[in-house]
């Protein structure tokens, strides 16, 4: 019985062949010499939204910023008609993760190619009315802010003072 030998490989020697060192980005750069270059002209990346069902699938230039496939992701979901529907379809207001896990976010100006990902997390930003309703510090009395004033506190010191005088005098005059 004979068993399949593999395909053959081309010598690295012979014209008019792509060398192995040509498709990883070997040799001298300018092209010459027969070989080949082959570069990444576009990558896809998915980029999964809070609370949408799938992915969406963008396909950009892998020297693009993390800004502009943020930019290219909500454009792309607005443009579906997904659900649900973004509260802002400005990029600023959303922070790009590499997953929903992930705590930091990555920077705007970083390229695309030095991620070392193609799968990331798209979420709104966290403002500081948010943080504060979450932590349930939004139920703060408005009024607790003057306690804080010295003059406002001499103040009511000075009115409770006079109601007492003028309630002392009432009785006992």
């Amino acid at each position: 019985m004979e068993f399949l030998s593999p395909p053959r490989r081309q010598n690295d020697g012979e014209r008019g062949a792509p060398s192995a060192s040509g498709l990883n980005g070997g040799g001298d750069g300018r092209g010459g010499g027969g070989e080949n270059r082959r570069q990444l002209t576009k990558v896809l990346f998915k980029v999964n939204i809070q609370n949408s069902l799938g992915p969406v699938q963008v396909v950009m230039q892998p020297e693009n910023t993390v800004s502009e496939l943020m930019k290219a992701a909500i454009a792309i979901y607005v443009a579906e008609k997904r659900r649900p529907l973004l509260g802002s379809s400005n990029p600023v207001c959303y922070e790009l993760h590499y997953s929903q896990f992930s705590l930091e976010s990555l920077k705007p100006e970083e390229k695309l190619m030095d991620l070392g990902s193609r799968n990331f997390f798209l979420c709104p930003k966290i403002t500081a009315a948010k943080f504060m309703y979450l932590q349930r510090q939004h139920l703060v009395d408005v009024t607790e802010i003057f306690n804080l004033l010295n003059w406002e506190k001499k103040q009511r010191l000075f009115k409770l003072g006079y109601i007492v005088l003028l309630l002392f005098m009432c009785l006992f005059w």
